[in-house]
């Protein structure tokens, strides 16, 4: 460094002493000047970063994070779906919409996501990633994860047929056919949700340290048709927070996210009732499941756990029960190739897939019931949602009283018709947040098992075990965790 700092001084020492040529020393000096530019850029851009990363750590602690928002309890999931069912049969207008879609005409009333000319605004509902959008589905659009939501959507939408393995009406309602279903469920605009880029790592995927539950402020007393405006109540993890809200201060524009807004006791509450009625709801019809049966009389039957034969066994019943898989599973109506598994029938992993899935949802229901064994009534429990009361019961918001809220009447001012149906939106928040509290129960890309291969059983990605998930019993997994904390 003497000849860079000071070559007036040092140019003859250096020569000397090294016997290079004047030609040389200019060389290395400027060798020297730009690898200390480079060092200085670098040292600048992770200052830059360090300051970017302390504005997002700041509104990743703005609002109250997801852990904060709601206890975690166990509650009995009896009776749920009915309770549900009953206070969604008065929505008339709507269920008439879902009872005459066959995945063929655009129902009336309902608008379409057109890619070519879609029916939404580029605005995105928070700002993480400016002039970038992504369309989170609320239904997944896979092929595979969708089967398992067959009772759900039933339950929501009023559709006859118990499961999508046995009526093929429902699987085409929900996720259409290549020959003529092309408006099927999934591809309405009630099905997306306007989110940042990259929704998939925090929306869907999601692990603990980055998630995000986006429930409906609803009341299911009341009655719900298309245009009606209602709230979205936010909650997520700091990370997830970061991810949704950017390094831009809000305040800079005061007419931009004017459908942002901070949650009433009274809001939360009624936010918090409806999600634990979903999630009661989605745990009981897991309970009631007629494929989970067939599953886990499978599951039951073979001594042969840990092997291929174990898993065929499962695979063989349900195929005997409701036909071929790949044929369950191949020709839904996919509109831009985003999915590959929608016709890629010559796949033979993909009913493998598939039964990994139903394994561990059924880990789930097992679960529920030993749950409720080991309390006083005997019925299944589930993990669910509940408000942080005060002192005598008294409703207070949770931390530092900051929940975000998105204003959708306000959001969708140009065309209310985009407004999405509460229901579904609130079966997505339901299995986000029981897969939160590592419980999922309904099938997505977050975190449940997408292949139980025998040759690949580390990289699993269930949250039980492979002991628990071959033997149902606890282990060193989550149903090991729950006996030891007891």
């Amino acid at each position: 460094l003497i000849p860079f700092l000071s070559p007036r001084i040092s140019y003859s020492c250096f020569c000397k002493m090294s016997g290079s040529t004047a030609s040389e020393f200019e060389k290395l000096t400027a060798a020297i000047r730009t690898a200390v530019k480079e060092e200085v850029g670098k040292a600048v851009k992770e200052e830059v970063e360090g300051l970017r990363a302390e504005v997002r750590a700041g509104f990743g602690t703005t609002y109250v994070p997801i852990d904060v928002i709601w206890k975690k309890k166990e509650i009995p999931v009896k009776d749920a779906a009915k309770k549900l069912r009953e206070l969604r049969a008065k929505d008339l207008e709507v269920l008439e919409i879902y009872k005459v879609a066959d995945g063929r005409e655009l129902p009336r009333n309902v608008p379409k996501l057109d890619r070519d000319s879609p029916p939404f605004s580029d605005m995105c509902m928070f700002p993480g990633t400016p002039y970038q959008t992504s369309m989170a589905h609320v239904v997944p659009y896979d092929p595979i994860c969708s089967l398992t939501w067959g009772e759900a959507i039933a339950l929501v939408t009023g559709k006859a047929g118990s499961n999508m393995f046995a009526s093929k009406n429902l699987r085409d309602f929900v996720r259409g056919n290549m020959e003529d279903k092309t408006n099927p469920f999934k591809v309405w605009a009630w099905n997306y949700l306007q989110l940042p880029y990259g929704h998939d790592e925090y929306f869907d995927n999601f692990k603990k340290g980055k998630a995000v539950v986006i429930t409906p402020i609803w009341d299911p007393n009341n009655r719900w048709e298309p245009g009606t405006p209602y709230k979205l109540l936010v909650a997520a993890t700091p990370e997830g927070y970061k991810w949704l809200l950017g390094i831009t201060p809000l305040a800079q524009d005061p007419t931009e996210f004017r459908w942002f807004g901070e949650a009433t006791p009274e809001e939360y509450k009624t936010a918090t009732d409806f999600l634990q009625l979903v999630v009661s709801a989605l745990g009981d019809l897991l309970i009631q499941s007629e494929v989970m049966d067939v599953v886990e009389q499978a599951y039951n039957s073979t001594d042969a756990a840990g092997s291929k034969a174990f898993y065929a066994t499962i695979r063989n019943a349900l195929e005997k029960e409701h036909g071929l898989l790949s044929d369950i599973i191949e020709g839904a109506f996919c509109d831009d190739n985003r999915s590959k598994r929608s016709n890629a029938s010559s796949n033979s992993s993909f009913p493998n897939t598939l039964v990994g899935k139903l394994i561990s949802l059924m880990q789930e229901r097992k679960r529920m019931k030993r749950l409720g064994k080991e309390r006083e009534t005997g019925d299944p429990m589930i993990y669910a949602p509940t408000i942080v009361e005060g002192l005598n019961g008294q409703l207070l918001l949770p931390g530092n009283g900051k929940i975000l809220t998105i204003d959708l009447e306000t959001f969708f001012e140009e065309n209310p018709l985009l407004i999405p149906d509460p229901y579904p939106v609130a079966l997505k928040a339901g299995m986000n947040i029981s897969t939160f509290y590592e419980t999922p129960l309904l099938a997505g890309s977050n975190g449940m098992a997408e292949d139980y291969s025998v040759d690949d059983q580390g990289s699993m990605g269930s949250y039980h075990s492979v002991s628990e998930t071959l033997t149902g019993e606890p282990g060193d997994g989550m149903m090991g965790e729950e006996v030891q904390n007891e």
